[in-house]
């Protein structure tokens, strides 16, 4: 198992974790969401939340900030906002591996697909969208989650992309 697998919403917020949908694209409706984060044990977990099981569709945003990962954050910010009830840059430093990836290896793939195989411990999951799709849900947050130290490790090395990243790319998440 990459991970442990919870069915319910995030009881209390950890610092860090990494927040994923599953929506229809046509009409925004939200189908599932997945959060995957590091228990204070240094082991992973991942909450998968159907939205048809009676789930009230609200999460409350944490008292502290928090800092969200996420893959492609502009489509998963307005979910993120519409489940807490709050707009997430108000409680959340929101980050994006896509983006940091675009701003370290412009002419290459940002796809999670891609990021999964050059960083992620499980890095073929993609196939279980069909077949698996709670599994699949939880493994796009896992490695979302396991991604974003070695985007930001390299990040790091190079100032110039990290100032891109955070004073170009990152503030666009909200907007687009």
């Amino acid at each position: 198992s990459l991970t442990a697998m919870h069915y319910e919403p995030l009881s209390e917020w950890p610092p860090m974790l990494s927040f994923d949908t599953e929506y229809v694209q046509q009409t925004g409706r939200l189908i599932r969401y997945s959060f995957s984060t590091v228990a204070a044990d240094g082991e992973p977990t991942t909450h998968v939340v159907e939205m048809g099981t009676g789930h009230r569709g609200r999460v409350s945003p944490p008292p502290n900030r928090a800092q969200v990962i996420a893959q492609n954050a502009p489509v998963d910010y307005g979910h993120l906002w519409r489940l807490t009830g709050r707009e997430p840059i108000t409680w959340a430093d929101v980050e994006d591996t896509s983006y940091a990836h675009a701003v370290l290896y412009s002419d290459l793939p940002h796809s999670l697909d891609y990021l999964g195989s050059l960083y992620a411990p499980t890095n073929r999951w993609k196939h279980l969208d069909s077949v698996a799709p709670v599994e699949y849900s939880a493994a796009d947050a896992f490695n979302t989650l396991a991604i974003w130290p070695h985007l930001l490790a390299e990040l790091e090395r190079d100032p110039l992309s990290m100032r891109v990243y955070l004073e170009e790319k990152r503030p666009l998440i909200p907007i687009i």
